[in-house]
């Protein structure tokens, strides 16, 4: 009878680490399912973050290629100013010389 006994606790012991067994192996599994998901969104939301910071640079650099075409630098500006006011008060005191002269006559 104990042979008995013993086969039947046996085998119960068994079942129940069969289930066990059972038990975390599903658990594992949805944990990898999970998880599975969870870097696949983060791999789309990288590509997405990685496609942004291509279009940003793209944009940069037509940037960069359309201000030396499109805007005037500082120095530039001011030197184009310069070189019209000495032209302007050139103009100026050959007006006022025109003028001299036609008064005297």
């Amino acid at each position: 009878m104990d042979f008995k006994l013993l086969g039947i606790l046996l085998t119960v012991m068994l079942a129940w680490s069969g289930f066990l067994v059972g038990a975390v192996k599903w658990l594992l599994d949805r944990y990898q399912s999970h998880l599975d998901k969870r870097f696949e969104s983060l791999e789309k939301s990288n590509d997405t973050e990685h496609r942004e910071w291509q279009r940003i640079e793209r944009e940069l650099l037509e940037l960069k290629a359309t201000l030396p075409v499109e805007y005037v630098m500082r120095d530039d500006s001011i030197r184009q100013e310069v070189v019209i006011n000495s032209k302007l008060d050139a103009l100026a005191e050959k007006i006022d010389s025109f003028r001299d002269r036609r008064e005297h006559e």
